[in-house]
């Protein structure tokens, strides 16, 4: 789940971050970055944390939250899929003959 929301400033400076969880962590303890070039392993370190040991395919949602300024408050809930890693590759490749 992608969750964009707009930081209201009153004219104070504040601080653009974003946090990012799943569902096996409690949203009050979530840490804040301010690098946003760091989403994407970010993401990664998410997905790899929950596919060690087990299928890649899991149950567990990731939750990303982008606090910035000036933005509009939107929620985009992405459906279920697949982590992709190369033994997934052959997997869907034989799903469709």
């Amino acid at each position: 789940m992608l969750q964009l929301r707009s930081l209201q400033s009153a004219g104070q400076e504040v601080d653009e971050y974003f946090t990012i969880r799943t569902d096996l962590e409690d949203e009050n303890q979530v840490e804040k970055f301010t690098d946003f070039s760091k989403i994407p392993d970010k993401i990664k370190e998410k997905s790899d944390d929950m596919t060690v040991g087990f299928q890649k395919i899991v149950q567990t949602p990731i939750h990303l939250k982008v606090f910035k300024k000036d933005y509009i408050d939107l929620t985009l809930v992405d459906l279920p899929g697949i982590y992709y890693g190369d033994s997934t590759k052959s997997l869907i490749k034989n799903i469709w003959r």
